[in-house]
């Protein structure tokens, strides 16, 4: 018995002190999920803890039992307070300040209704629009919820919002279903064609996705990764980045002509692509979504990394390794 009251009491401080760190960190990215209930959860649950505290805790440790459970849930109600302030203050800003400050930010969302006082305001200069924002519904209705959106801007006379989201092909494509699902362009590489016809394919791959993207309403795709492969799997502890799955080679002359061609077919449908995750992301093992990472890649290793050849390439297009029609 008395082990098991010394378990018992060890798992109860841990529950407190895991409520107390929850309720500091209330409304984490990492908890988006329970985002709709978290607080009354969390409310609750601090509330079992107090009374827990003061029925089992015994001597000098009640106060400190009462005072963690007090603790979570004091703040959980100033962080919620907080935030809904921030939230007031931002949709009561106005003003050309307010705009050259809101045109720096693209956000997430899962309502359209709650953006329409920001994007009418000018509080914000662009939409991510991902799989949240696809599940279970049809194209129509996506891309009538974003012409509404800009009917907004133009009503305003404000410029477009920037509609981006991140359909990479492969694993990382978000709006798939309602955006036909494509290999990940690495897998352009499988067949052995001259460096002609490899850009003429890249180009075909990001013209087809483009249009589809097009036809949504969306105008920039956070697309492609130009990172390197490392040629080595991921990490333990890498649950998203995953760059070996992603990266289109590991040379860069490659990856630089397949990459370039890619995006000439983006923007041939008025799609705007992103060169992103480089140089040497691929050179941590750390999953940089959720952990901090440090890149260990000496300097002359990144420049053979990237050899200035995105540089060159859009500097010269001419050059066979680059040309992307």
């Amino acid at each position: 018995m008395t082990t098991l009251r010394a378990i018992a009491t060890a798992l109860g401080w841990l529950a407190l002190a895991a409520l107390w760190f929850w309720a500091w960190h209330l409304k984490d990215p990492h908890l988006l999920f329970m985002r709709a209930w978290e607080l009354p959860v969390l409310l609750g649950a601090s509330a079992f803890g107090i009374a827990v505290a003061w029925r089992l805790a015994r001597g000098r440790l009640r106060p400190v039992a009462l005072g963690l459970a007090f603790a979570s849930l004091l703040t959980a109600l100033c962080n919620e307070a907080a935030s809904r302030q921030h939230r007031a203050d931002v949709e009561a800003a106005s003003g050309p300040v307010a705009q050259a400050l809101g045109a720096r930010f693209i956000v997430g969302y899962d309502d359209a209704a709650q953006l329409r006082d920001l994007v009418r305001k000018g509080l914000i200069g662009g939409i991510f629009v991902t799989g949240r924002n696809v599940k279970g519904r049809t194209a129509a209705a996506l891309r009538d919820e974003i012409a509404g959106l800009q009917a907004l801007r133009r009503e305003a006379g404000l410029p477009p919002l920037v509609v981006a989201t991140d359909q990479e092909g492969g694993a990382v494509s978000r709006l798939s279903p309602l955006v036909e699902r494509q290999p990940a362009l690495a897998t352009l590489l499988d067949a052995d064609v001259p460096d002609q016809e490899l850009s003429q394919r890249a180009r075909a791959y990001g013209a087809q996705q483009g249009r589809a993207l097009a036809a949504l309403g969306i105008t920039l795709n956070f697309s492609p990764v130009v990172d390197l492969r490392p040629g080595r799997a991921p990490g333990r502890w890498d649950f998203h980045t995953r760059i070996d799955e992603r990266a289109i080679s590991a040379d860069p002359a490659v990856t630089a002509q397949v990459a370039l061609a890619y995006e000439r077919g983006l923007e041939s449908a008025g799609v705007r692509g992103t060169l992103k995750h480089f140089p040497g992301l691929a050179g941590v093992t750390e999953d940089t979504h959720h952990f901090a990472a440090v890149l260990h890649t000496p300097a002359p290793g990144l420049q053979h990394m990237t050899g200035n050849h995105f540089k060159k390439c859009r500097n010269n297009l001419t050059q066979p390794s680059c040309w992307a029609m």
